[in-house]
């Protein structure tokens, strides 16, 4: 038998195809080797296969999993929302690494980390067809990010200058 969609030779006991990774449908039989005149005959121990619906465009394989020079240059930049949202973030690209900013003290350190290399993690993680597809997630991330980062420096920034400014009025009474 062989697989459906690149016609590599199968055993017969796969779930999924070992050189492309398809599933192998129950829908539709194997592929025989040879093309017959003969009608097959369908009996109760045939070689069916369950197969589940892809809920994305690219499904992860190990046998063709990203490496680290198959990252795009033009990925290679900082990621505000890996920075700001670091553990949302991560959960949301299937990239468990930036749970490490639960470390005390760690965590410093590590946000920037995440920001710096947060696009290329995101990358391999196998979730993305293209470049554009990518840039596009990551921009909103990005812009979320970006603005939660403006608006907690504004808002720290009014705290210590409401803090200096109580101080000062409350010596100045005394």
């Amino acid at each position: 038998m062989n697989c459906s969609k690149c016609n590599a030779p199968l055993q017969g006991h796969e779930a999924f195809c070992p050189n492309c990774g398809v599933f192998i449908s129950i829908e539709e039989p194997m592929k025989p080797e040879a093309p017959t005149t003969e009608r097959p005959v369908e009996s109760s121990n045939s070689a069916y296969y369950v197969s589940y619906p892809n809920t994305h465009s690219n499904t992860f394989h190990p046998q063709t999993a990203y490496t680290t020079s198959s990252v795009p240059p033009e990925i290679k930049k900082w990621n505000w929302g890996a920075f700001t949202f670091n553990l949302f973030w991560g959960i949301g690209n299937y990239n468990y690494l930036p749970l490490l900013c639960l470390i005390p003290f760690f965590n410093f350190i590590w946000v920037f980390v995440c920001g710096a290399k947060g696009n290329e993690w995101a990358w391999k993680s196998g979730k993305f067809n293209n470049v554009e597809d990518f840039l596009a997630v990551q921009e909103t991330w990005n812009r979320a990010g970006f603005v939660s980062f403006i608006i907690t420096l504004i808002a720290c920034g009014i705290s210590i200058l409401l803090f200096f400014l109580s101080f000062l009025t409350s010596a100045f009474f005394s």
